[in-house]
């Protein structure tokens, strides 16, 4: 559906979807569903971006 040419934000929206872009600042935390679909965006500065990231797992049942 991403790589598909035309409007992809109103073919999304027709399948309940929308495109949120999200940012921040150093020292920034985002907590994220890993199901979530997700992908890098363009790098419109010199500087070097990088990120952390750790899995978490819960036992038990989700709610």
């Amino acid at each position: 559906m991403l790589k598909t040419p035309g409007d992809l934000r109103g073919n999304l929206h027709q399948l309940g979807i929308e495109i949120i872009e999200m940012s921040g600042r150093a020292g920034d935390v985002l907590l994220m569903d890993l199901r979530v679909l997700h992908t890098p965006s363009v790098n419109s500065t010199k500087n070097v971006r990088m990120m952390a990231m750790t899995r978490f797992f819960f036992d038990g049942p989700s709610r």
